[in-house]
């Protein structure tokens, strides 16, 4: 039981994560514009970037058990992987 409020506790707080920063994305995005936080994620130099940490963290967590069973280390990957996500989801929502 306590492994899955762990699981359910992480996965809310991905959900979280990813709806606060699409929801500031497309709140202050200017269509035609740079400006702002949602221009910033909506550029092709952040989703570039963004994709690449992405699958950076990614091949990481699946190739690495260490990383994928040590403490700190996990969430520091996974809060890595869900900014990344987030922020294209952002691009493609602003």
């Amino acid at each position: 039981m306590g492994f899955m409020r762990k699981v359910l506790g992480i996965v809310a707080g991905q959900l979280t994560i990813s709806f606060v920063i699409c929801l500031s994305a497309s709140a202050s995005y200017v269509p035609g514009s740079y400006e702002g936080f949602g221009g910033f994620c909506a550029s092709l130099g952040c989703f570039l970037t963004c994709i690449f940490v992405y699958l950076f963290s990614l091949i990481a967590l699946f190739c690495s058990r260490n990383l994928r069973h040590s403490f700190p280390a996990n969430y520091l990957v996974l809060t890595i992987f869900t900014v990344s996500l987030a922020l294209m989801l952002a691009g493609l929502c602003a």
